[in-house]
C-alpha cells in the first residue's frame, strides 16, 4: 500500500493489481476478467510471441472495428506492433488518430519516439513535456526525454529531467544507473555518490547490490 511500492509496480505495466486487504470474491472477479482478456487476445499474443510483428497488426485490425471493451488496448498493441515493423509513419498515423478521440499519455509517448524516428525532435521533445505536465507520473515520459537530452549532447538537461523522477518515483536500476553516469559526466561525483548510497541502502539485502550494477 505504501506509494513507493506502487509506483514501482506500476513501471512493470502489470495486467492488474490488489491492494491489501482483498476477499476470496474479489480476487475470483479480478481473475475472471484476466482469462476473459487471455483467451480474447489469444491469437495476438501468438504472432507476437514469433515477434510476427504484421500479423499481430492484422489480428488487431480484425477486432478493432468492433470498438469494444479492448478497444483502446488494441490499438496500443497496434501501434507498438507497427513501430517494431518499422511502420513508423503508419504508427505515428495510428497515434496522431487516438490522440485526437483522447489524450492518453501512451500514444503521446508512441508518437514522440515515432517522430524521433521521424527525424522531428522538436516536436518529439515538445510532446514529452506535455506529459509530463499533464501526467506527472508517467515515468516513461522522464527515461525518453532524459535519452533525447543526452543524445543530443545537453548531459545537465539530461540530469534534471532524471533527478525530477527521482523526486517523483524511486526508479529501476535502469534509470539509476544513467542518473548516476550523468551526475558524473556532469560534474556533479557528489550526487552520483549520493545516488549509489542511497540505492545501496535501499537494496541492502537485494542481488542489485553487487558492485557491477554499478
Amino acid at each position: 500500500q505504501s506509494y513507493e511500492r506502487v509506483v514501482a509496480a506500476s513501471e512493470c505495466a502489470p495486467d492488474d493489481y490488489l491492494l491489501k486487504p482483498f476477499t476470496a470474491g474479489q480476487f475470483n472477479s479480478r481473475l475472471e476478467k484476466l482469462l476473459d482478456r487471455q483467451d480474447y487476445f489469444s491469437s495476438i499474443d501468438v504472432f507476437s510471441d514469433k515477434k510476427n510483428w504484421l500479423q499481430v497488426v492484422a489480428e488487431c485490425d480484425k477486432l478493432i472495428p468492433a470498438r469494444d471493451k479492448y478497444f483502446v488496448e488494441l490499438c496500443k498493441i497496434k501501434g507498438a506492433a507497427l513501430m517494431r515493423a518499422d511502420r513508423v509513419q503508419q504508427a505515428a498515423d495510428l497515434y496522431v488518430e487516438i490522440l485526437a478521440m483522447r489524450p492518453l499519455a501512451w500514444a503521446k509517448l508512441g508518437l514522440a519516439r515515432a517522430r524521433v524516428l521521424l527525424g522531428d525532435k522538436i516536436s518529439a521533445e515538445q510532446l514529452l513535456r506535455e506529459i509530463l505536465v499533464e501526467t506527472p507520473q508517467y515515468m516513461a515520459a522522464y527515461d525518453f526525454l532524459g535519452k533525447l537530452m543526452s543524445e543530443s549532447g545537453d548531459k545537465k538537461a539530461a540530469l534534471e529531467v532524471l533527478q525530477k523522477a527521482r523526486e517523483i518515483a524511486p526508479g529501476t536500476m535502469s534509470r539509476l544507473r544513467e542518473l548516476s553516469s550523468l551526475a558524473v559526466m556532469a560534474g556533479q561525483p557528489e550526487l552520483a555518490e549520493k545516488v549509489m548510497r542511497e540505492t545501496l541502502q535501499k537494496h541492502k539485502y537485494s542481488p542489485v547490490r553487487q558492485a557491477d550494477d554499478y
